[in-house]
């Protein structure tokens, strides 16, 4: 009894039986709709830990797009040889028309040209269908990738930039201050009695209150600044060109802003106040440095009564 012995298919496979299956079956553009069509088809498991397995996610994701570059890889590399034969095909017969004797002969010339035209049309018609229905899909898995990275970095509740988004901000800004020998200040600020607003109101309003007083403070910012959520309730405003003295002017007036403007709780106005510490970027300063003064400025202000700002200390030289 003969056996017969049928191939896995290869990735660049598996791509392509992956996008159709999008497309046949009208599926979200999302990466994890490809990870698990990519698995389905390969007939791999699909269950709920595989989905929320970020190791699993990550390297079937790549394996996936692997696939699909080989995929545009294969097609190009077909239209090229295409191309190739049909050039070759052409010198032969523009070689052989110089001999031609009779309408006989000449139509047989213009058979074997139409017949390679036509094979050609054929194999640009597969190509372009091919490649276009790769591009858009990556074109989608692209987009979808930009829109995860920019949640990555947001704050969920805010919109504003999270704490990962906010270090690689202050590393740039520390570059491009030294660079340009402008300053650079950075503040931290801190709702103050926070923890009552949330055993009295509830976390709900405690939520609310946050989002009030960061639009408040991004509302006192000029383009060029940006307010981060550090944490709970906890604020970092970034603040370029901006020496101790500035970023405390920016944040008195901040602080007064959220002071005048109280937060509706039905019958209830809450006033809202905050701390803050300023720090200017020394030289020679890292961001760990920097964060760490105006940190140190905040407790103190917070010692000091709260409801108000205070300049971190100078640096010392080393």
């Amino acid at each position: 009894m003969q056996t017969t012995i049928i191939a896995a298919p290869t990735p660049a496979e598996l791509a392509r039986m992956a996008l159709r299956g999008i497309v046949e079956n009208e599926l979200a553009p999302t990466p994890e709709s490809y990870l698990l069509e990519y698995r389905r088809v390969a007939g791999l498991p699909v269950d709920d830990e595989v989905k929320s397995h970020p190791w699993c996610q990550t390297a079937h994701t790549v394996e996936m797009v692997r696939g699909i570059i080989q995929v545009a890889t294969e097609v190009t590399a077909g239209l090229a040889a295409g191309l190739d034969q049909l050039d070759s095909h052409s010198k032969r017969v523009l070689a052989s028309a110089e001999y031609v004797r009779g309408a006989d002969e000449l139509a047989q010339l213009l058979r074997t040209v139409t017949g390679s035209a036509m094979s050609m049309i054929q194999v640009i018609e597969s190509s372009h269908s091919e490649l276009s229905l790769t591009r858009r899909n990556l074109d989608r898995v692209n987009a979808e990738l930009e829109h995860t990275q920019t949640l990555a970095r947001t704050d969920a509740l805010t919109g504003f930039c999270n704490r990962r988004a906010m270090e690689e901000l202050i590393v740039r800004e520390i570059a491009r201050a030294r660079r340009t020998r402008e300053p650079f200040a950075v503040a931290i600020l801190d709702i103050d009695h926070f923890k009552c607003v949330n055993d009295e109101y509830g976390h709900e309003v405690g939520d609310k209150a946050l989002v009030h007083v960061a639009g408040i403070a991004k509302s006192r910012l000029r383009e060029t600044d940006e307010i981060c959520r550090y944490g709970g309730e906890e604020f970092v405003v970034t603040l370029p060109g901006a020496n101790a003295a500035g970023a405390r002017l920016v944040m008195d007036r901040m602080r007064m802003a959220v002071e005048a403007a109280p937060l509706v709780h039905g019958q209830d106005s809450i006033v809202l106040r905050f701390s803050a510490g300023v720090a200017e970027m020394a030289e020679q300063e890292n961001m760990e440095g920097l964060l760490r003064r105006a940190d140190a400025a905040l407790y103190e202000a917070k010692g000091a009564g709260r409801n108000r700002v205070l300049v971190a200390v100078e640096q010392r030289a080393a």
